[in-house]
């Protein structure tokens, strides 16, 4: 492949390890200190290596590493997940008139598509042009995948800039009108990806109001201010110690799983939504994405999945995710920013992760 900017490294494939059943790709991107791994089992983020305080390079990125564990894995550890990120309540919506009947694969609900895009190998692309490390995958759902309507040529490309930064962007097109919504389901934990837990991680995310949540962790269609309860991030908190002393309002879903709001109307803006600091390691993470909002996740199930050793599995909390994305239940609840897209009305959002790191001493 010929690179026309020698400022950075091409981009290496090789196959993932573990079993020939399953054929997965593993691309790795270089920038600086920075190396992205990504993979087209789920158009998924595989790593994320970066440095430390001390100049010690490792991997923030909680999942498995085996092809047969990793593929379709059950919390999303790092997919693409669609065609719709978080829930619908009763499997079903309403659009043009038209009813469509989803895959209910949490309780009555779907979750993140019912039949989910992370389950498939997407097709993978290396741009010869791009002046920057860069992969882009694609993956056709055909109409009535999962209940959906419309066939959709979803896209995701993941660029790793040349400030350090992990820029994804997502697109969609369609042939009939339906309804869209993509992220990225990375679990994070900076310091490190092998079982740590998350004290000493300090979030912050830039949100006044959250969407209420009721009955199946589903909307209820108002927006709450954050003032004065425990959904508060807008100053820094250190979410390991608070996940091991759960306030009462985090009990029933065992930690935060919240859909925070950042936009009540759609636009391209980029906006920042949430920096996290380890005091241990001294490394951050600061996510902006053009979505309305972003479910923050504390990895309050991930107890029991594979980890990085095969033999060896996770603890509850010992990851967050940030996942921008419309809010939940949007095609049943019509004063929320809306995700439907049309022939001529395709998807376009992004996120940017900026890795970096901070002087401010372990505590």
């Amino acid at each position: 492949m010929t690179q026309p900017d020698s400022a950075f490294e091409p981009v290496i494939r090789q196959p993932m390890a573990g079993s020939g059943a399953t054929r997965a790709t593993v691309f790795s991107l270089r920038q600086g200190p920075v190396e992205v791994q990504v993979t087209d089992a789920g158009a998924s983020l595989y790593r994320v290596i970066t440095p430390d305080r001390h100049g010690a390079r490792g991997d923030i990125v909680c999942g498995p590493r085996l092809a047969e564990q990793f593929l379709g894995n059950k919390p999303y550890m790092g997919a693409t997940v669609g065609r719709y990120a978080n829930r619908i309540a009763g499997a079903r919506f309403t659009l043009d008139g038209q009813t469509s009947e989803l895959v209910a694969n949490e309780g009555a609900n779907t979750l993140h598509g019912g039949e989910c895009w992370h389950r498939h190998l997407w097709q993978a692309s290396v741009p010869e042009r791009a002046t920057e490390p860069t992969v882009r995958f694609t993956y056709h759902s055909p109409a009535g995948e999962g209940g959906f309507p419309g066939n959709v040529a979803a896209h995701v490309r993941y660029s790793l800039r040349k400030d350090g930064a992990l820029q994804i962007s997502f697109f969609a097109e369609t042939d009939a009108p339906t309804v869209v919504n993509m992220t990225n389901h990375a679990y994070f934990n900076l310091n490190g990806a092998y079982y740590q837990s998350l004290r000493g991680h300090h979030v912050r995310l830039f949100a006044q109001q959250i969407t209420e949540s009721g009955p199946g962790d589903l909307p209820t269609g108002q927006l709450l201010d954050v003032g004065g309860t425990p959904f508060d991030l807008r100053q820094p908190l250190d979410i390991g110690r608070l996940l091991e002393d759960l306030p009462d309002a985090l009990v029933r879903t065992n930690g935060f799983d919240h859909n925070y709001v950042y936009k009540t109307a759609n636009n391209e803006q980029l906006v920042d939504m949430a920096l996290i600091t380890s005091a241990q390691t001294g490394r951050t993470l600061r996510i902006s994405s053009s979505q309305p909002g972003m479910q923050f996740y504390t990895g309050n199930y991930m107890g029991g999945q594979p980890g990085p050793e095969p033999e060896r599995t996770y603890d509850n909390h010992q990851a967050f995710c940030c996942e921008p994305q419309h809010f939940p239940d949007t095609p049943n609840q019509p004063h929320f920013p809306q995700c439907t897209i049309a022939p001529d009305r395709p998807y376009r959002q992004t996120m940017v992760m900026r890795f970096g790191l901070t002087d401010a001493p372990a505590g």
